[in-house]
Order: structure tokens, then C-alpha cells, then sequence
């Protein structure tokens, strides 16, 4: 379950290269806020440090590997 605060990974999103979203697979972000109903996140990317709303079935939430 992908919450506020967890560092996550752009995942499953069918942009590979740039579009008019600006997000793509491989871009990592920070959520900072749940949208609607539940079915997006707020993620600041840090590729930028912009705010989008990304839906949650594009993301991973990164883990530490111990």
C-alpha cells in the first residue's frame, strides 16, 4: 500500500520516452498527497520538483533492500 511520504518509482506507465504527462518509467518521486479516491497519488518527481497526479497502478514503492 502506497502512502504519504513513501519514495516510489515510476513503474508500469506507458510513456517511455517524453510526453504530455512529463513523467515516464524510471523517474523517481516522493508522494505528498492522496488524490480523489485513491486511485492517483501527488508525487513530487525529482527529476523537476513538480507536483503531478500519478495513477498508483504506475507505481512501485521503493523498499530498502535489508
Amino acid at each position: 500500500m502506497i502512502e504519504i511520504g513513501d519514495l516510489v518509482v515510476i513503474h508500469k506507465a506507458p510513456f517511455n520516452e517524453r510526453n504530455l504527462f512529463v513523467y515516464q518509467n524510471g523517474d523517481i518521486g516522493i508522494v505528498r498527497g492522496m488524490s480523489g479516491s485513491y486511485s492517483a497519488c501527488v508525487v513530487m518527481l525529482f527529476k523537476d520538483f513538480n507536483d503531478y497526479h500519478i495513477p498508483i497502478s504506475y507505481m512501485k514503492k521503493m523498499e530498502a533492500p535489508c
